[in-house]
């Protein structure tokens, strides 16, 4: 193979001598133009990688504005598009409106503001977006017809109300006016109205305006817009027509406001002393001084300070004296008069008002001279101490941004008896240029604080100032000192919105526009200078067009520099080349590897393309992982290749791709080094427990990597166990810990407790009751006797373990084992395998997208988010929640995403959503069809099984809401209103009584979310399924690999497994102690319960047959295997079992309302084949006292 030339290519230390002047300015900036696209994809990975979606919504939107700030609408665009919070979203919307370079996108931003579902951002948006609008553009149109489709008012009168302010909007103000007709409510309809009656004003239209004025009936909204009228009068001029309006009006705080605003323009202050005069009549105190603050700065702006202090001095409301002493100051006379404007601050009785003077005054040039004076007024305040240690932040604040350091840094010192307001000095500090470069000052300051939340803000805003500086890997080691995931998550927002700011700086000055010609000039020269920094950076920089001619023109090594940093900043639009390009890449690492003494750059050099190919340029792509899997399994364990392949493996983002890193990391020959260089990044991933790095110490490392040797599925398992035992070492311990693998398998904490306590004759004993608990616990076997009393925990234990129950704790799961009975005798006449029966799915399946079909990741991340909120714990969440259940009182259907997402967090407690939220963290191309199949079992099955009990636990904490909702529902009309909304079927059982009562109100509530709101997005849900079609894989591949036996149980254990699989009847007594009635369980290598099937036997015309309902794996297990398979495995088992208890046929019960067949609906979708009207029986079967099956349907006679 041809030697690669990378090895003698030239650094940038060498080249700067080989470039003219010119060329060495147009080098640098190429370089650092591509220097800030290279850190602008590091900030977008950063924040990809933050866990919390609030602050990963704030972060991205953060590096979207900076996208926008340096003219990359495009990728901003495109950004936004992955937002999941709208409200972040639309920020970013808003920001690409408002530049130069988002004008252009109109259309595009036009379509978001339609997308999005939450109204109230809607209507910003549209405000936004209008503002840019040209007059005489058919675009504002378009925004007026989506005004004109909120369907809520208060948001479409205020984006009527902002469309109206603006040029093109007013262009088309009989549209508007049109649309506000239109409102039903009155005093919505006034306010809309009144601000198009003040837009007419501004616009010269003043008898338009009196007229829409005078039809205002509203006696708030009505003086509004005369005071509008009366201030367009006098901007025009017109000053007495403009105080016989002010004269006029009746409200008093329309009318001070009137006055101040008048006062500002040039015809209000020549006629002054009648505005005074005006003011004269205001009987409110605090609207008197409104209009006199407004008065006393005119004056000052104009030089009259001795009467701007003296209308200063005669405002009694410490507010308004508070804003007239700040505007005073900021003017050229206030700044001569500084010393009279403090001594009015210091008259200030108000803490508050007077710290926001004094700050004011700080604030100003001629303020920052007297900055000691003013420390001291703020040391006079006794009152509420706060007040002083706010002033004393700011004021530290102040004098680092005039560069006095150590005057700031005493200051911060003083206020130490206020932590939040040590934090937040700490914080300002930060941000200026002189507290940067003092920043080790300030994080000793902020790890002196005591309060873990005080201390947490001071290191976020200390982090985030290093990250301003271009300082990533600094602010990032910072934020390893604050413990709280969610203010951790915080400080990496904003480090990653600091780090784009930074880029976004490097690429805007640096934006050098080079034509074709003379960008391939500097490339030929710095090919033939060697320059490799250059090559790479010219690759990063050019135009789709211009990277293609360069690179069809230049050698291979010369291509790989081109492309190498590209493809980490840039996607492909043409999906072909890039299929190209990766099946070359591939190729050259295969022959690259089978040469031994080939060097390790170039294993290096294209292991990380094809790692950058992977991550940056596919959702998926299974051909790169499957070359990078064969290449490290097939090396031997010295090869000087494999630790290269070792960490390209684990920076792709695939769990498989993880895990053969984990397994070839433990080989014997491979270093240290490597082994925990791996582990660290597989932590990083949160593939392994982070207690794993508590264990990685020389000292350790031949036992963790025995450990992964022996037990690589107990790994995660057994660092959880130990590491909760307090100062038990692994190395010092390995032998216990191995032999307790080998003799139980698996480690829980209570058994290996009692193991680590006992030896001998006694741990042996310990050792066979286990193990003969183990053997007959998933058996129909007893097992709740089977142990004495003091060892009852170890049932409890195995049982809380192996069944992983759904929506029951430790202590639940214990209390119910001490109610329930072994009911194995029920099946003693019957005969079926003690040791199950094997249960192998032979046959892989793939969903995959069909052709021409497309995944809308936009609505699969709105659908994301609808679960996408905790536990209402806070008045904010409950007052959301309280607003969205008095709408569905009054049958209101129109909920949006972030209403829909409020009403849901009330189950968001519940361990199948936090275990669904858990799973589908991430959602790409790999995970999406089986992300939509359990999002709608949990807005469908699960939420008609579950809601009803949280919704009134809920109600029950909130009495005050379930008297609201009571008020509500008493009203006869909103009785037949939510009725008839539901339908003849839905309502059908639905009776006054029901109205009445606590039960029967959460019950319609619930019934009504489920029928009228969520089955729109069910709907959708589905219409996303059916993009997606069944493939089966290779018939010679086992896609689910583990061991699984299919077992006839009901001994106590047994009755958890209903749970496993979080189904409706789980804690159904009544039921298990049925003797018709037994489960199949299917058990993953005799440790878990991965599905559960109910059993009854039944008589059909004398006869017995065998019954079956309830199919239902739970979702992890669902996601690995075939349904096809699985089904026809268990009617296998089924019918063997009947044959060999000589029953007649085997059945299968209708779906009904409360699906009885099948909890998964992608079940259900396989098994609606079998419910054929020539299978079908009538056959009436209570299940429970609220169940009853009506059909059955025959799978095939014995």
């Amino acid at each position: 193979m041809k030697k690669n030339i990378l090895e003698n290519l030239n650094t940038e230390k060498k080249a700067e001598t080989d470039y003219s002047p010119e060329e060495q300015v147009v080098k640098k900036k190429i370089e650092n133009k591509a220097k800030g696209y290279y850190l602008m994809n590091k900030a977008i990975q950063l924040a990809e990688n933050i866990s919390n979606e609030r602050h990963q919504s704030e972060a991205i939107a953060g590096i979207a504005q900076s996208e926008v700030e340096c003219g990359s609408i495009d990728k901003a665009i495109q950004l936004a598009e992955n937002i999941r919070n709208e409200y972040y979203q639309t920020e970013v919307i808003a920001g690409i409106a408002q530049s130069e370079a988002g004008y252009e996108k109109i259309d595009k931003l036009i379509q978001f503001a339609e997308d999005i579902s939450d109204e109230s951002y809607k209507t910003g948006v549209i405000i936004q977006i209008a503002e840019q609008i040209e007059i005489g553009n058919e675009k504002i149109d378009k925004l007026i017809r989506l005004t004109g489709n909120i369907s809520d008012e208060s948001c479409k009168v205020t984006a009527i109300a902002g469309i109206a302010q603006t040029k093109a909007g007013y262009e088309k103000i009989d549209k508007l006016i049109q649309l506000a007709e239109d409102i039903s409510d009155e005093p919505y309809k006034s306010s809309v109205m009144t601000e198009i009656a003040r837009a007419e004003a501004k616009h010269g239209n003043i008898d338009k305006a009196i007229h829409i004025a005078e039809d205002i009936s509203d006696e708030i909204f009505e003086p509004r817009a005369i005071a509008g009228i009366a201030q367009a009068e006098a901007e025009h001029g017109n000053i007495n027509k403009a105080i016989q309006f002010v004269k006029d009006i009746s409200h008093e705080n329309h009318k001070a406001k009137a006055i101040a605003d008048i006062a500002q323009t040039e015809v209000g202050y020549e006629n002054i002393d009648k505005l005074i005069e005006l003011t004269e009549g205001i009987n409110d105190e605090n609207h008197k001084a409104k209009a006199i603050a407004g008065v006393a700065l005119a004056e000052a702006k104009h030089g009259n300070i001795d009467k701007a202090i003296q209308f200063a001095k005669d405002i009694n409301d410490g507010g308004y004296k508070a804003r007239a002493i700040v505007g005073i100051a900021q003017t050229e006379v206030g700044y001569e008069n500084i010393d009279k404007l403090m001594q009015l601050a210091k008259d200030i009785n108000d803490g508050g008002y007077k710290a926001r003077a004094i700050v004011g005054i700080a604030q100003t040039e001629a303020g920052y001279k007297k900055i000691d004076k003013l420390v001291q007024l703020a040391e006079g305040i006794t009152s509420i101490e706060n007040y002083k240690f706010q002033i004393i932040a700011k004021i530290a604040q102040i004098e680092a941004e005039h560069e006095n350091i150590d005057k700031a840094i005493r200051l911060t010192e003083n206020i130490k008896d206020d932590e939040n307001y040590e934090s937040r000095a700490i914080v300002g500090i930060a941000k200026t240029e002189v507290g940067y470069e003092n920043i080790d000052k300030l994080i000793q300051l902020t790890e002196s604080i005591n309060d873990e939340n005080h201390k947490a803000e001071a290191m976020i805003g200390v982090a985030q100032a290093v990250a301003k500086h271009g300082d990533i890997d600094r602010a990032l080691q910072l934020t390893e000192n604050i413990s709280d995931e969610c203010d951790k998550s915080k400080a990496l927002a904003g480090i990653a919105c600091a780090q784009a700011k930074h880029a976004g700086k490097l690429i805007s000055e640096n934006n050098i526009e080079l034509s074709s010609e003379d960008l391939k000039k500097i490339f030929l020269k710095s090919v033939d200078k060697k320059d490799k920094k250059l090559i790479k950076a010219i690759g990063v920089i050019a135009n789709d067009e211009d990277f293609k001619e360069l690179s069809n023109e230049s050698e291979q090594d010369i291509k790989d520099l081109l492309l190498s940093d590209r493809i980490k900043v840039s996607t492909f639009k043409d999906k072909n080349i890039l299929k190209s390009i990766t099946d070359s890449y591939i190729q050259r690492l295969i022959e690259t590897t089978e040469i031994p003494q080939n060097n390790k750059q170039q294993i290096k050099f294209l292991s990380e393309i094809l790692r950058d190919l992977r991550n940056n340029q596919y959702k998926d792509e299974q051909s790169i992982k499957d070359v990078l899997k064969q290449i490290a399994t097939e090396l031997p364990a010295d090869s000087k290749h494999l630790p290269r392949l070792l960490k390209t493996l684990c920076e792709i983002k695939d769990d498989n791709s993880y895990y053969l890193a984990f397994r070839l990391s433990a080989k014997k020959k491979i270093p240290q080094k490597i082994f925990s260089y791996v582990i660290k990044k597989l932590e990083s991933k949160q593939y392994l427990p982070k207690e794993t790095l508590k264990y990685l110490k020389p000292e350790n490392i031949d036992s963790l990597k025995r450990l992964i040797n022996e037990y690589p599925n107990q790994f995660a398992n057994t660092i959880d166990v130990i590491s909760n035992i307090k100062d038990y070492g692994l190395k010092e311990n390995e032998q216990e810990i191995f032999s307790a693998l080998n003799d139980l398998k698996t480690l829980t904490p209570i058994i290996f407790n009692r193991y680590r306590n006992s030896k001998g004759v006694e741990r042996t004993k310990l050792v066979s009751k286990i193990n003969k608990l183990k053997s007959q616990f998933f058996r129909n076997k007893p097992i709740k006797n089977i142990l004495k009393k003091e060892d009852e925990e170890i049932i409890d234990e195995m049982t809380y373990i192996s069944y992983k129950p759904i929506g029951m704790g430790f202590e639940r799961v214990k209390e119910l084992i001490s109610k329930i009975e072994d009911r194995t005798d029920d099946l003693k006449e019957y005969s079926f395998p003690e040791n199950g029966y094997d249960f192998d799915l032979s046959k892989d399946q793939v969903y995959i997208l069909k052709t021409n079909e497309s995944i809308d990741f936009k609505r699969i991340n709105e659908l994301k988010n609808l679960f996408n909120k905790e536990y209402p714990k806070n008045d904010k969440d409950i007052e959301g929640i309280r607003n969205c259940l008095l709408k569905i009182a009054k049958a209101g259907t129109d909920l949006n995403n972030e209403e829909i997402s409020s009403i849901l967090s009330i189950v968001c407690d519940d361990e199948n959503i936090k275990v669904f939220k858990k799973n589908y963290r991430n959602i790409g191309k790999s995970n999406t069809y089986h992300f939509l199949n359990e999002l709608y079992e949990n807005i469908g099955i699960y939420f008609k099984d579950s809601y009803t009990n949280y919704l009134h636990n809920f109600l029950n904490e909130n009495t005050k809401i379930f008297n609201q909702i009571k008020n509500i529902l008493k009203q006869e009309k909103r009785q037949n209103v939510i009725k008839q909304k539901m339908g003849k079927e839905q309502s059908k059982d639905i009776g006054l009584k029901d109205f009445e009562n606590d039960e029967g109100i959460v019950s319609i509530l619930s019934t009504f979310i489920s029928s009228k709101i969520l089955q729109k997005i069910r709907i959708d849900i589905k219409k996303e399924i059916k993009k997606f079609e069944r493939t089966t894989g290779d018939k010679n591949k086992t896609e689910y690999r583990k061991k699984a036996k299919a077992y006839i149980s009901k001994n106590v254990g047994s009755f958890f497994a209903k749970a496993s699989a979080g189904i409706c009847t789980a804690e159904d007594i009544n039921l298990f102690n049925r003797k018709d009635h037994f489960h199949i369980n299917i058990v993953e290598e005799e440790q878990f319960v991965r599905a559960n099937i109910q059993a009854y036997i039944v008589e059909i015309g004398r006869k017995k047959s065998l019954l079956l309902r309830g199919i239902n794996p739970n979702t992890d297990f669902l996601k690995n295997i075939d349904i096809e398979s699985f089904c026809e495995k268990v009617f296998e088992i089924a019918k063997k079992f009947g044959k060999d208890n000589k029953l007649k046929n085997v059945y299968i019960t209708e779906q009904g309302g409360w699906h009885a067949l099948s909890n998964r609906q992608q079940i259900y979708n396989f098994l609606k084949k079998y419910l054929k009207k020539k299978n079908e029986k009538r056959f009436k079967f209570d299940v429970s006292k609220n169940q009853t099956i009506h059909r059955i349907y025959k799978i095939e006679q014995i």
